[in-house]
């Protein structure tokens, strides 16, 4: 007898042999590459059994070893399965060929878990479809507006929670999974059975949906064990009919389910819930749903509205806890939009919170809840990748997607490890693959309660956010180790936040300055900070910063906040020069932020730029604006003067005089001469007749001063946190798109011309060749714009303010003409280089103008490494990374402490004897230190030439038109008379 038995087993080890060997080499004869370390009986699935990894890793092991490959096979046991990890292929079996891929990989034993195993997610054939339908039916759009009232209701439930734990004067700590799954799971008991879930309670509740929840999804190593085993080990499955409801919890439902619709039935009066429409539904359909279909569709509800949800809003907290600045926009599109809604959570209130969705999707796209989705193959087909692999997939083999690893691909995601919802923003999201991101799975097996699943998660964040900061708590590592047991990705510590009511934070905010006792600008409100009168277009920063600036004459310092974050005001000159010049290591970043995404090339603006991409950009401009290359564009200037003469000759007739707005007199000027010595082009400037390649014209598209424009240039400078949400971009698309034209045809003739031109371009060419490498057109388009930018609005308007003064004081500019006529007179009537140099009042006469006219009222730079400032008075201050220094230059150069007589126009205060005595750290018209203009020599070139040239055969007088003194906007950055500056000629 014990011969026979041992004959027999080893019959059984020789027939298991011989099948592993004619199976284990299945791949090998397809051509297809194999996943290492294949067992006999497991396969590939030792690490899962012993518990060394979970599938998610051992899967993203296999895709970081192929990734050069478009499938990769393996052994479920002794069960040939595919990896497919290639976009098309996944579309393919999702979508293309789904009736060849129809079931679900993952299995349910109907006669072991039958509630279970009729969820959609399992189900196959025409058990799916009607089930599909009946929940598809459900979740249509005017159904999830019945149900999101019952949501709305929850909402309420759960500020009441949230306000009893956390109690005043207090931050409190929150396992994020528990405190959310009690959400979810109120969401579940209210909107889908329409009845008391009890999540909310202090105490133990069998009946909370709460507990039965936990009880279902266990998180111990014993039932994440047999979870692991019941999914993906299935060939032991069958032996061990492991249940994943439990036989309570199925009773539970079932009991539920016979109370709630047969009260359902017989009820006239309308419930907001989901057995309301499954209600609905049978009398659409003419005939009841059994008992069993409809504890299974409850179940359905309770599997896919609970756990997933839950989880999903875990993660997201999470990630704000770390991303503060994320958090802060995020509230701040919840408050603005509820407040369009009467302050209520509706329907159509979520539907408006875009960025919401988002920072949903950036965190689904990180944090995958099953990493890996599988398909059975049901008819046999042939897959063919892009990269020359050939398979035939034959009836019974898995298919898994690797969804982890194809959402954190840098193949197909910019930076994929970073958090960055502006990925999915309108601009972005077009260039995003839907088959490398799959939370709902994609195809007609689509997750069908997803509107439902984003509903709620919407409605709990909005909620949370409204009253709570979510902080980061040290028990949570980063990043999250996830367990490796279970189906769905868990981690293995939970996720701890600390929530703080926020009018605590904004008390804690708002004495920052206190704290360290600073003086501290009057009127701060939560949220807009000292920033209100911007906001209601009382008054401009200028006249804002002027008032502290007043109130606070006797201080070094003042603080004061930006929103909610602080900000200083320094108004003594030596700490001036700390910022500008001695620590420069220390705030060496500018404190407006263009974005670079909405603005690439204004974003490149050395004034806007940063650390070697800053340090590139000047070393080229310096290069271009050098002594030596300031000659060669100064010819290209004194051709500018001749056409400027011209046209004011062909506007002033003889014994006649004009009128004329400064302004666009000398944009006109100052455009043609960007067009000339920057481009080499003509820019139809002094034209009559509107011409819209005329820089003269492109100039004042970007720099319009209407009440919109220039609402949203004082919101992208001065109030970021708003333009974090609006996205406002400061040249407009075709104007973009016109210098990036400009610059590929100007800089390829350059490169192919031999002989040499006076102009910008040229000078890029030269450097180009020194380099010994071509420089980028992204980058010569942003110096180009650069050198237009600077070149036209800033001179222009100079030159405009030191004519208003002119008009005014006619024997300085007598003082001047005579200078101008005594030095050209030398230099045979030529405006020249040198002649301008030797035109030195005229100089006394600039500086002075720019004392008393700021272009920039004040100068923002953004504090990098923790550092100490001391005032004269005694003040001392931590400035800390993130605070932004604020510079008052007007008030500086106004000031009787720094100044004699600040109100007179005084250009002998510039003369040699004189000027020696003035601190240059409190005259700041082109910066200080490092980060002073590059191209204020070449400024000054344009601005002597077109005075030298006016004042050669014109007087300039007074227009009763222009008001004295002179009114400035209260709207956008630089400093614009309202009613213009007008003169006669």
């Amino acid at each position: 007898m014990s011969l026979l038995m041992l004959g027999l087993i080893l019959c059984g080890i020789l027939a298991l042999y011989i099948y592993w060997r004619r199976t284990s080499n299945y791949w090998t004869k397809q051509g297809i590459p194999e996943a290492p370390y294949s067992l006999p009986l497991v396969g590939h699935l030792l690490p899962l059994l012993l518990l060394q990894k979970n599938i998610s890793q051992l899967v993203l092991a296999w895709y970081e070893r192929y990734k050069n490959d478009s499938m990769v096979g393996y052994y479920d046991g002794m069960v040939p399965g595919l990896m497919v990890q290639e976009p098309e292929l996944v579309k393919t079996v999702l979508q293309t060929s789904f009736s060849n891929f129809h079931e679900n990989a993952m299995k349910i034993d109907q006669e072991v878990d039958p509630l279970m195993a009729k969820n959609p997610f399992f189900t196959k054939g025409e058990e799916w479809l009607v089930g599909r339908k009946r929940l598809t039916y459900a979740f249509s759009s005017m159904r999830l507006k019945i149900l999101s009232e019952s949501v709305r209701k929850v909402c309420k439930k759960f500020e009441n929670y949230l306000h009893r734990k956390v109690e005043e004067d207090q931050r409190v700590e929150f396992e994020t999974k528990d405190l959310l799954s009690r959400f979810t799971g109120e969401v579940v008991a209210n909107a889908g059975f329409g009845i008391e879930g009890f999540c909310f309670e202090d105490n133990y509740n069998p009946q909370s949906f709460h507990e039965i929840g936990k009880k279902i999804f266990q998180t111990t190593w014993f039932h994440g064990t047999l979870q692991s085993i019941m999914f993906f080990l299935p060939f032991l499955n069958n032996y061990l009919k492991i249940r994943l409801i439990p036989k309570d919890i199925d009773h539970f439902f079932r009991t539920i389910v016979r109370q709630v619709i047969e009260k359902r039935r017989e009820e006239t009066e309308k419930r907001n819930d989901f057995f309301q429409l499954m209600a609905d539904l049978e009398k659409s359909e003419g005939q009841k749903f059994d008992e069993e279909s409809l504890a299974a569709h409850a179940l359905s509800f309770f599997f896919d509205g609970y756990e997933t949800s839950a989880s999903t809003l875990s993660f997201i907290c999470f990630e704000l806890s770390i991303h503060n600045e994320i958090q802060e926009k995020l509230r701040n599109e919840i408050r603005n939009v509820l407040a369009k809604h009467k302050g209520e959570i509706t329907y159509d209130s979520l539907k408006d919170m875009t960025y919401l969705d988002q920072v949903i999707s950036e965190s689904q796209r990180m944090h995958t809840l099953l990493d890996i989705m599988g398909r059975m193959c049901t008819n046999t087909i042939e897959l063919k990748g892009n990269d020359g692999l050939t398979c035939k997939v034959e009836p019974g083999t898995k298919i898994i997607i690797p969804i982890h690893s194809m959402q954190r691909d840098p193949r197909y995601w910019t930076n994929p490890e970073a958090f960055d919802p502006d990925r999915w923003n309108e601009e972005r999201k077009g260039s995003i693959n839907k088959y490398c991101f799959l939370p709902f799975g994609e195809g007609p097996r689509i997750c069908v309660g997803l509107r439902m699943g984003l509903l709620q998660v919407k409605a709990a964040i909005a909620t949370l956010l409204m009253k709570y900061r979510i902080e980061r708590n040290p028990r949570t590592t980063y990043p999250v180790k996830i367990s490796v047991l279970g189906v769905l990705s868990t981690p293995s510590d939970g996720l701890w936040v600390y929530l703080k009511p926020l009018y605590i934070y904004w008390r804690r905010i708002y004495s920052y300055w206190d704290r360290q006792g600073i003086p501290e600008a009057p009127y701060s409100l939560p949220i807009v900070g000292h920033l209100l009168p911007l906001l209601l277009m009382q008054k401009n920063i200028s006249q804002l910063v002027r008032n502290w600036y007043n109130r606070h004459k006797n201080d070094s310092m003042v603080g004061y906040y930006d929103g909610m974050v602080p900000g200083l005001l320094i108004r003594d000159p030596e700490l001036i020069k700390t910022v500008l010049q001695t620590s420069f290591s220390s705030f060496h970043e500018n404190a407006m932020k263009v974005d670079q995404e909405v603005d690439p090339l204004m974003a490149k603006n050395p004034f806007f730029t940063k650390g070697d991409e800053w340090l590139i950009g000047r070393k080229r401009l310096t290069y271009a604006f050098s002594s030596m290359r300031l000659k060669i564009l100064s010819e290209t200037v004194r051709n500018v003067c001749k056409k400027f003469d011209d046209y004011l000759y062909k506007k002033i007739k003889e014994d006649q005089r004009v009128e004329f707005e400064t302004k666009d007199l000398f944009s006109r000027f100052t455009g043609e001469v960007v067009a000339n010595a920057g481009y080499g082009i003509e820019g139809f400037c002094f034209e009559d007749n509107y011409n819209p390649q005329s820089f003269h014209e492109i100039g004042k598209k970007i720099f319009r001063t209407t009440w919109f424009h220039g609402t949203l240039q004082s919101i992208m400078f001065f109030l970021p946190f708003l333009n974090n949400y609006l996205k406002i971009r400061l040249i407009p698309k075709d104007i973009d798109h016109f210098f990036r034209t400009i610059v590929k045809q100007v800089i390829e003739k350059r490169r192919d011309e031999t002989e040499k031109r006076n102009d910008f371009f040229q000078l890029m060419v030269d450097l180009e060749k020194s380099e010994g490498q071509k420089f980028d057109e992204e980058s010569l388009s942003a110096h180009a714009l650069s050198f237009f930018v600077d070149g036209y609005e800033t001179s222009s308007a100079t030159l405009s303010f030191i004519c208003f003064e002119l008009s005014i004081h006619c024997d300085i500019q007598e003082k001047v003409r005579k200078e101008v006529r005594d030095v050209l007179a030398k230099h045979q009537g030529e405006i020249t280089y040198d002649s301008l140099k030797e035109m030195t009042y005229l100089e006394q006469v600039i500086s002075e103008s720019q004392r008393m006219h700021t272009l920039l009222d004040i100068m923002g730079r953004m504090c990098t490494n923790t550092i100490q400032l001391k005032g004269n008075d005694g003040l001392t201050c931590t400035v800390e990374p993130g605070t932004k220094i604020i510079l008052p230059i007007h008030s500086m150069q106004r000031d009787p402490r720094y100044w004699t007589n600040p109100e007179a126009f005084d250009p002998d205060r510039w003369n040699e004897e004189r000027k020696g005595s003035i601190n240059k750290y409190c005259f700041l018209p082109f910066g200080e230190g490092p980060r002073i203009c590059v191209g204020l020599r070449m400024a000054l070139l344009q601005v002597k030439a077109a005075i030298a040239t006016l004042l050669m055969k014109y007087r300039i007088e007074r227009n009763p038109r222009t008001t004295y003194p002179v009114k400035i906007g209260l709207l956008g950055v630089l400093s614009t008379p309202t009613d213009g500056l007008w003169i006669l000629k």
